[in-house]
């Protein structure tokens, strides 16, 4: 793995004000991390004193990379990609990547959060990315009638990392492991290749969700839908310890 910056971690208690995002104005938003160039990634633990919301920003995005995704904006010109969690619970810990990380309630009234968080900033890399991407036909065999977006190609050793998104329309989580050496029986798991002779493991997750994170290991990540159109979403993904 690449050298990776030092970990940061800090304990804090913030009282939430007015979400600045346009359209949110009923809202109330703590931040946690800034907006940075960088990708966080780490780990949130919180004590709120009302249920809350958990939101990871994706960007800024560049002109015209708005397709669907869920937007958070504070002028309608610097525009993020929106993460938006809503376990709706007063205590949690939660994985993140991103470019900014808040908690957020639906309410006028102010809350207050009590939180320690733990992360790394990450500069851009190939296994560093935030970026926003349009998905083309899967190559698998199998799966010509669904759409891929490829986040982390295959190779070996495998990775180790986590990904916040926001998609255009509903996506399922896809990694592949291997690939399985020749002779091995795939022993009737799924599997994912895309000339018959070069065979992956494949675990498939359905969410039902166009947002989210997930923390992963595998030797390839990708998004999926079912359908033939292609979808957009935007990311966060870094490796490493």
């Amino acid at each position: 793995e690449l050298t990776l910056p030092p970990r940061t971690i800090k304990t804090g208690t913030v009282t939430s004000s007015q979400d600045p995002g346009i359209g949110h104005e009923g809202h109330q938003l703590a931040i946690i991390l800034p907006p940075s160039e960088k990708v966080y990634r780490g780990m949130l633990t919180y004590s709120a004193s009302e249920d809350v919301q958990l939101v990871v920003l994706h960007g800024p995005l560049k002109p015209g990379e708005d397709k669907g995704q869920a937007i958070w904006t504070p002028d309608g010109e610097t525009k993020y990609a929106l993460t938006f969690v809503p376990v709706n619970n007063m205590a949690g810990t939660w994985h993140f990547a991103g470019n900014a990380l808040a908690v957020h309630t639906m309410n006028e009234d102010p809350f207050s959060i009590s939180y320690t968080v733990a992360y790394r900033e990450r500069t851009l890399s190939d296994t560093v990315k935030s970026e926003t991407i349009t998905s083309s036909q899967d190559p698998g065999i199998g799966h010509e009638g669904h759409q891929l977006s490829i986040i982390l190609t295959p190779r070996i050793p495998a990775y180790f990392g986590t990904v916040g998104f926001s998609a255009s329309e509903n996506v399922q989580l896809v990694a592949l492991h291997g690939p399985l050496q020749p002779g091995v029986k795939p022993s009737g798991q799924a599997t994912w290749s895309p000339d018959g002779k070069t065979i992956y493991a494949l675990s498939f997750i359905d969410r039902d969700t166009s947002m989210g994170t997930w923390q992963v290991t595998a030797n390839a990540i990708a998004l999926h839908t079912m359908n033939e159109t292609p979808f957009t979403v935007t990311y966060s993904v870094a490796t490493g310890q």
